[in-house]
C-alpha cells in the first residue's frame, strides 16, 4: 500500500512538469500599428505589421495636399523650392527600429500630383523616413527621389516632406497580452 501511495504522490508531482499542455495556439498573436501620419494639409493612413522586435514590413495610402519641398543646386547654392503636391499617395515599405525612440522606414511610393497650376501626373519615388517615436506620437521626416512624368524635363528630384505627425490609433499590447492568443 505504501508502494502505491509513493507511486501516486511521485506522479503526481512528476506529470504537471512533464507532461504535454492541450492549449493549442490558433491564431497568430502578433498585432500590427494601425497609424495616422498627419502632414502640413494632408492625411496618411499608415499599416505596419511586426517580423521581428526589430523589422516590420507596412503599408500606406493618403490623400489631401501632402506637400514636399524640392533641393536643387542653383549657381552653386543648394535652395529649397516648392515640390510636388501630392493628391493621392500610396506606399510600401519596411521599418527598422534603431532602437525603443528612433526608427527608418525605406519603400516606394506612388503618388500623383500636381507640380504647377497646369502641370500634374504620377510619379514613382524611392523614399527613407526617420522617425522619433513617443508612444502613441511620432515625429518624422522623409526623404525622397522622384521620377516619373511629375518632374520637369524628366529629371529626377529630391524632395522633403516635413514634418510628419504620427498618431498610434491602436493601443500597445501589454506584457501579459504578448504570449496569450485569447
Amino acid at each position: 500500500m505504501k508502494k502505491i501511495l509513493t507511486i501516486i504522490l511521485l506522479l503526481a508531482f512528476v506529470l504537471p512538469v512533464v507532461g504535454q499542455t492541450d492549449n493549442i495556439v490558433t491564431e497568430n498573436s502578433k498585432k500590427g500599428a494601425h497609424l495616422l501620419n498627419i502632414h502640413v494639409i494632408g492625411l496618411e493612413y499608415i499599416y505596419t505589421y511586426p517580423i521581428n522586435r526589430k523589422l516590420s514590413i507596412g503599408g500606406g495610402i493618403g490623400g489631401g495636399a501632402i506637400i514636399s519641398l524640392i533641393i536643387e543646386e542653383i549657381n552653386n547654392t543648394k535652395t529649397f523650392q516648392g515640390g510636388p503636391l501630392d493628391i493621392i499617395r500610396g506606399k510600401v515599405f519596411i521599418q527598422y527600429n534603431l532602437s525603443k525612440y528612433l526608427y527608418f522606414n525605406a519603400g516606394v511610393k506612388t503618388t500623383y500630383s500636381i507640380i504647377s497650376y497646369d502641370s500634374y501626373g504620377s510619379a514613382i519615388a524611392p523614399s527613407l523616413g526617420i522617425f522619433l517615436n513617443g508612444g502613441l506620437l511620432r515625429l518624422g521626416v522623409e526623404f525622397s527621389l522622384v521620377v516619373g512624368s511629375t518632374t520637369t524635363d524628366n529629371l529626377p528630384l529630391f524632395t522633403i516632406s516635413f514634418p510628419i505627425l504620427g498618431i498610434r490609433l491602436n493601443k500597445k499590447q501589454k506584457k501579459h497580452e504578448k504570449n496569450n492568443p485569447y
